[in-house]
């Protein structure tokens, strides 16, 4: 099983696809504060299809940010809803990466 992983930085997100042995793919990415999910999504989409990964290839999207409102939501839970309805599967946010991928992978 395959997992989109999202490093929030201040000015630039990593994004990952990964299995629960190794990183597949990898790329830094700047990504508008304004419309982050759906650029996030983009993105995303993008590395999945230059692997030949699909929607149902991936099971959970995570994203590691310590607080929301830097890309503007008022809560992690509005960006949690924001994220599963883009993307279309479960959306693991932490702040604490090691806990974010326990969460992710289980």
């Amino acid at each position: 099983m395959y997992y989109f992983l999202a490093i929030f930085k201040e000015n630039e997100t990593d994004i990952k696809i990964i299995t629960e042995h190794r990183v597949v793919d990898d790329k830094h990415v700047s990504l508008p504060t304004n419309n982050y999910v759906k650029s996030l999504a983009e993105e995303i989409i993008d590395l999945s299809h230059q692997n030949n990964l699909f929607h149902n290839d991936i099971k959970r999207i995570g994203l590691k940010i310590d607080d929301p409102e830097f890309i503007g939501y008022d809560t992690i839970t509005t960006l949690k809803n924001d994220m599963e309805s883009t993307f279309g599967f479960e959306a693991i946010i932490h702040n604490g990466y090691e806990e974010l991928l326990v969460q992710l992978i289980k």
